[in-house]
């Protein structure tokens, strides 16, 4: 069993994340994640949602900046590459401005 798929080192505030754990030949069992942001201590609400294809999709949306941390397990124990860290960044937005001149 193994966490799989583009897992971001970084994200922005409000962008899903979305992460694919491999387990179809790891017979009975639970997937459980938990994301917590380390710079506030405040766990995130996390979906794990079994795909019914031997993969299960863990999905969570950052909604503060800062450091988070996501602890994938099955059957209470830590998968390979199910501690990841990835940083999240508020989200700047760019304006283009048009310049105008009105000739009367």
């Amino acid at each position: 069993m193994m966490a799989a798929g583009n897992v971001k080192p970084q994200l922005n505030v409000g962008e899903e994340c979305c992460i694919t754990v491999q387990k179809a030949e790891a017979g009975p069992g639970c997937v459980t994640c938990h994301v917590i942001n380390s710079s506030t201590s405040t766990e995130v609400k996390t979906a794990v949602i079994d795909n019914h294809d031997g993969t299960v999709s863990i999905k969570y949306v950052p909604t503060a900046t800062g450091t988070y941390t996501t602890d994938i397990k099955y059957g209470g124990v830590t998968i390979p590459a199910g501690r990841i860290t990835q940083q999240v960044y508020a989200v700047v937005h760019s304006h283009t401005y048009t310049r105008c001149t009105v000739l009367f």
